[in-house]
């Protein structure tokens, strides 16, 4: 009798383990399918990648300086430091008074370059003397804003005592102009690209939705990069500007409707 209930009792055990289990199966696949289902209606509903078409325009625009920057100065030595100095400013007043007679104001005369150096006198075997010389730089900056009076600048400051020019250079009083004008080619010439490809793939060209750009500067026009020095006077010497450009590249991004 007490054998019999021991295995009604191990039996029972055993069936409640079984059920426990299968009861640990049924959740798990439950629990997969709702997985499956959330994967399956986000995938249903993701938003689609918007149809676009994307370009670079180019925009070259072409004008002639109006503005001319040109640096002249005077170089002076001598054994006295005083001397120098006083030699180099009546010098260089007189070729600022040349400049001014051309009609230069004073808030074109610039001043970049004013330095003292003391130069040590050798033999001619290359042996110090123990004297010394004291050299006196002075240069200035002018902007003309008329290019018919290049030429006659370097003339008249030469006349006048200078003995150093170069860094001559031109420029566009107004750059926004033709950055402006630049800009409006390499805006027509990216909507023309557009609209090429949109007609090519039979699809209509949407408004632009994104934009960038770069370039647009306008470079100086440099005619002598280094500085030259003059030991007589010279004849008005014929300047040419040439011309300036300027280039602007834009990229949009169109839709498609």
């Amino acid at each position: 009798m007490r054998n019999r209930f021991k295995y009604l009792v191990l039996a029972a055990a055993l069936i409640a383990v079984l059920a426990l289990a299968g009861c640990r199966g049924e959740t798990s696949v439950s629990n997969g399918g709702a997985v499956s289902a959330l994967r399956s209606a986000a995938e249903t509903g993701a938003t689609p990648s918007p149809r676009t078409i994307s370009v670079t325009g180019t925009g070259k625009a072409i004008a002639a300086p109006d503005i001319a920057y040109i640096t002249v100065g005077v170089d002076t030595k001598s054994s006295s430091a005083i001397v120098a100095a006083e030699e180099n400013n009546q010098k260089m007043n007189g070729v600022v008074a040349a400049i001014k007679g051309l009609g230069i104001e004073d808030k074109d005369i610039q001043t970049v370059n004013y330095n003292i150096y003391v130069e040590q006198e050798y033999d001619r075997e290359g042996k110090p003397t123990g004297e010394r010389q004291y050299r006196v730089v002075n240069e200035v900056r002018v902007r003309v804003r008329n290019l018919d009076n290049v030429g006659k600048l370097l003339e008249q400051a030469v006349v006048a005592g200078a003995n150093t020019v170069g860094d001559i250079s031109f420029s566009l009083s107004d750059p926004a102009a033709l950055q402006k004008q630049a800009r409006d080619m390499a805006i027509a010439d990216a909507r023309e690209r557009a609209q090429q490809l949109a007609a090519g793939l039979d699809v209509k060209l949407g408004p632009a939705q994104q934009v960038s750009e770069w370039g647009g500067e306008v470079p100086a026009s440099t005619m002598y990069e280094s500085r030259v020095r003059v030991e007589q006077a010279m004849a008005a010497p014929s300047i040419s500007g040439g011309e300036l450009s300027v280039s602007v590249q834009v990229a949009v991004t169109f839709a498609i409707e």
